[in-house]
């Protein structure tokens, strides 16, 4: 074997991968994520559409014996939180607030904090750097993202409902 001697300098180099730029994530496909929270009775579902760090999409709250929601998400990931705008409806009434959630180990776990009502009518968190994620409900990342996880019907009652009031 003919070696040159370079081998152990070499492998000792750490070699420091600049962070993508935004062009470069503007212009990637968008991909499809699910999660899924589900308790016998009872279960959490998002589905959306990322681009970049933008997402997009649909979510679910399901309990059993209790007034559930359905609504769209739009936001962004910073880092490890995504951070979204729930526009829901829930117990006949539009609503908007915001949700922040951070990514860990393939899951999602919901913040908490003191909220308060924008001018915009919008649920907004009081202050976001007190937001605690210690959520008993995280839900899981999917591996096969089903078209039918947000309920077509719910949807399509929803988009009734959203435009009655517009």
């Amino acid at each position: 074997m003919i070696s040159c001697g370079n081998e152990e300098k070499n492998a000792s180099k750490i070699i420091e991968q600049p962070p993508v730029p935004e062009e470069i994530l503007e212009n990637l496909e968008p991909e499809l994520y699910c999660y899924l929270f589900s308790n016998g009775k009872d279960s959490i579902r998002l589905r959306y559409v990322r681009e970049g760090n933008e997402v997009e999409g649909w979510m679910n709250y399901d309990f059993f014996e209790k007034d559930g929601s359905i609504g769209e998400v739009e936001g962004s990931y910073h880092a490890d939180t995504l951070k979204i705008v729930y526009d829901f409806l829930a117990e006949g009434a539009i609503s908007k607030q915001q949700i922040f959630f951070l990514e860990k180990d393939g899951k999602l776990i919901r913040g908490s904090g003191e909220q308060e009502l924008t001018k915009d009518s919008v649920w907004i968190y009081k202050n976001p750097k007190k937001v605690a994620f210690e959520d008993s409900t995280p839900m899981k990342q999917l591996e096969i993202c089903p078209d039918n996880l947000i309920n077509p019907k719910d949807i399509d009652f929803y988009n009734k409902e959203k435009d009655k009031r517009n």
